[in-house]
């Protein structure tokens, strides 16, 4: 998510802000597709368990769909990153 914000000079300290900025400009409005803005939260939700809880475990099931959920997000990233990219080569 951070190098599609670079792509528009936009940089966040903390990965709420990454978040809630890439919600309302990409998810919100359907640049990226909705039903990934779930799998980011519950990431964003495992990531500080994970990091905040001793002893936190993560289920299989949970693991799986998070991979899923990063395939996706990965596809998307490019796509997009090499859309910007021509997109600018056109303009110059």
């Amino acid at each position: 998510m951070k190098s599609v914000l670079a792509l528009q000079q936009v940089d966040f300290k903390k990965h709420s802000s990454v978040i809630a900025y890439f919600n309302k400009e990409y998810f919100a409005k359907n640049i990226f597709p909705r039903e990934l803005r779930k799998g980011v939260s519950e990431a964003r939700f495992f990531r500080e368990k994970s990091d905040y809880v001793d002893f936190y475990i993560v289920t299989k099931e949970e693991c799986i769909n998070q991979i899923e959920t990063a395939k996706q997000m990965i596809k998307c990233v490019q796509d997009y990153s090499t859309m910007i990219i021509k997109n600018r080569k056109k303009e110059i």
